[in-house]
Formats: structure tokens, C-alpha cells, sequence
């Protein structure tokens, strides 16, 4: 089956904001997730999910890449502003053939608190399938029709 097929050439990882934990709390500062190697994959999509965002807070967004895992450059044109009326929304990045091998989210947060409640990370188009998918994914069904 196609669709069965497709999960298969998709790799997905609950990443962790702040690097620490899978929420970052509200707060007024940087943080900055853990990283994903992207090595084997084309093409990868990035899911910041903002909690409540404080009015007047100044908050941004951008990925980061890195040859060795260890020191990371900004991405060209990989930086969103994210607005303090931006309350539960998700911000995308997405990246196609990427040019180095890891890949990381920053959200700078500044004057007020927001919260990041969710980053994911897709990785797709493989060079190698099936995809041995990270601890923090649980298979589940795909369904047609309504699964009926």
C-alpha cells in the first residue's frame, strides 16, 4: 500500500526546545533545542508550536546548521518574527537538500514570557528505507475512507 509506504520513508522525532525538556516554559530568554542529524535525508521540516505568548514579548524564531555538531551558523532566510498576538500557533521551517549535516531550532524570547509547547522534526525523502524511527515515535494506523 502507498500510504503505508510513505510512513516508511518518514522519520520523526519530538525534539526538545530548550535542549533540556520537551516544553519550554515561559520565560524572556534564548533557548536553544537539541540537535538532529540529517544525514541520509533530503529534505527536513521543523514544527515550532508557541503556548501563550505575553503581549508586548518580542519573540523569534530561526534554525542553525553545523558540518560537526558543534559550532552552528544561522541559516540564510531561516529567521521568523513571531508576533505576541501569535498565542498556540505553529511556525514552519523547511529545508530542502540540505548543505550540512545538523540542524538545530533557536527561539529568542525577550521584555515578556512565551512559551514553546511542541518542536518536531520530519525528516524525509530517504536515501535509505525503511526508516528506524526515534524513541519519542509510536507507530499507529493510517486509515482510508474514514477508517471504515
Amino acid at each position: 500500500m502507498v500510504l503505508r509506504q510513505i510512513q516508511k520513508e518518514i522519520y520523526h522525532k519530538r525534539m526538545k526546545p530548550d535542549g533540556t525538556n520537551f516544553v519550554g516554559a515561559a520565560g524572556s530568554t534564548a533557548i536553544t533545542s537539541d540537535s538532529i542529524d540529517v544525514v541520509g535525508f533530503n529534505n527536513i521540516c521543523f514544527q515550532l508550536v508557541m503556548g501563550t505568548i505575553a503581549s508586548t514579548a518580542v519573540t523569534s524564531a530561526k534554525i542553525q546548521w553545523s558540518d560537526d555538531n558543534s559550532t552552528f551558523a544561522d541559516v540564510t532566510n531561516g529567521s521568523v518574527t513571531i508576533a505576541d498576538t501569535d498565542d498556540n500557533k505553529i511556525v514552519f521551517f523547511e529545508v530542502h537538500r540540505p548543505k550540512k549535516r545538523y540542524f538545530r531550532v533557536v527561539t529568542s524570547r525577550a521584555t515578556a514570557n512565551a512559551t514553546v509547547d511542541y518542536l518536531d522534526a520530519k525528516l524525509w525523502n530517504a536515501t535509505q528505507v525503511p526508516v528506524t524511527q526515534d524513541a519519542t515515535t509510536v507507530e499507529g494506523g493510517i486509515f482510508l475512507n474514514g477508517g471504515s
